[in-house]
């Protein structure tokens, strides 16, 4: 069985205090469905989505005075990069969310998506 780690991509994160309209201008949401939220710290603050920021602009909140921070997913879970798929997956529905946080032990390492993992349930198996 494919393990998480199979399924990372480089990790990509932002500070917590970047406003959305300056988010928006960096980050190419094309490759990536989320990205993590750091602290003053380095540490996992929260996952901000693509949905989170279309809900801002549904809400008609003003993008650059919003702060990740204000809008990002502050419950992260987490899963270790030697977990299965199947797990993650799992770990996905009982929470009912999208996003997991990848660790290598106390260190996050990236994240993974719904979308990844049915990514590698839809390849064939060698």
């Amino acid at each position: 069985m494919e393990r998480v780690s199979d399924c990372l991509k480089k990790y990509k994160y932002i500070d917590y205090e970047i406003t959305i309209d300056k988010l928006v201008k960096i980050v190419d949401w094309s490759e990536i469905s989320c990205i993590a939220v750091h602290n003053s710290d380095n540490k996992i603050f929260g996952i901000l989505s693509e949905q989170d920021i279309v809900q801002a602009v549904k809400e008609h909140k003003n993008l650059n005075a919003i702060r990740a921070w204000e809008i990002c997913t502050h419950k992260v879970i987490s899963i270790s990069k030697d977990a299965t798929v199947m797990e993650a997956a799992e770990l996905m529905i009982e929470n009912h969310i999208h996003h997991l946080s990848v660790n290598d032990g106390d260190k996050t390492i990236g994240l993974i998506s719904s979308l990844d993992l049915l990514k590698q349930f839809a390849r064939p198996q060698l």
